[in-house]
């Protein structure tokens, strides 16, 4: 498949104030965020291995009856944290993923290589940092890992959210960070891969050995 698009860094705050871009399109790209990443089998969507479904397809959705093409294009080209991408299938009709994100039970399986792509070298992520709350600290102590708690990865920024060029992969307002030894991950034979929207995400449960966890506050 030929990637066509992911999206450019504009906040839905200020999406919100502009006109041609109202409330209901930013409603409506949280609803494709709950479909492309948790419930496309729900809805009878047919979802390759590389976790995209046809825009068509998706626009026969009934609460996506009053949607355009054009409107879904916006959308992804406007998502502040990159979520979407647009891609041409083999058969040259256009289709949309999100670019991470999903859950373990899609309905499908998922193809990881299909759809990242794989870190092997250490020296090509510096820093990658999970972010979490000092209330989820103890379940994660006691559980000895991070664990992807329903999904299929769990997720690292590539930097602080203070740090400039970060728009995914952590919350701001966490509380705690745990650093992930990147060398001794891949060492040990653990996968990692770099989503399109610049997120680290690893396929296994982090054992805490791997992890220097800084509490902020």
């Amino acid at each position: 498949m030929l990637f066509l698009q992911s999206c450019c860094p504009f906040s839905s705050a200020i999406l919100s104030t502009i006109p041609s871009f109202p409330m209901s399109s930013i409603k409506t790209a949280r609803f494709l965020t709950s479909v492309l990443r948790h419930r496309a089998h729900e809805h009878g969507l047919a979802m390759a291995t590389d976790g995209s479904v046809a825009v068509s397809d998706l626009l026969k959705l009934p609460r996506l009856a009053c949607v355009t093409i054009d409107d879904i294009k916006t959308i992804v080209a406007t998502c502040d944290k990159q979520r979407f991408a647009l891609l041409t299938g083999d058969d040259g009709t256009l289709r949309i993923r999100a670019n991470q994100g999903h859950s373990a039970a899609l309905g499908v399986a998922l193809d990881d290589d299909a759809m990242l792509t794989p870190i092997t070298d250490a020296a090509a992520v510096p820093v990658a940092v999970h972010g979490t709350f000092s209330a989820a600290l103890p379940a994660i102590r006691e559980s000895g890992c991070l664990k992807r708690m329903g999904r299929r990865h769990v997720h690292f920024a590539p930097g602080l959210p203070s740090d400039g060029g970060v728009i995914s992969g952590m919350r701001s307002k966490c509380d705690v960070w745990c650093f992930l030894d990147v060398p001794a991950v891949l060492a040990a034979g653990l996968k990692l891969f770099r989503s399109a929207n610049g997120v680290i995400l690893c396929a296994d449960d982090v054992p805490l050995r791997f992890l220097r966890i800084e509490s902020i506050n």
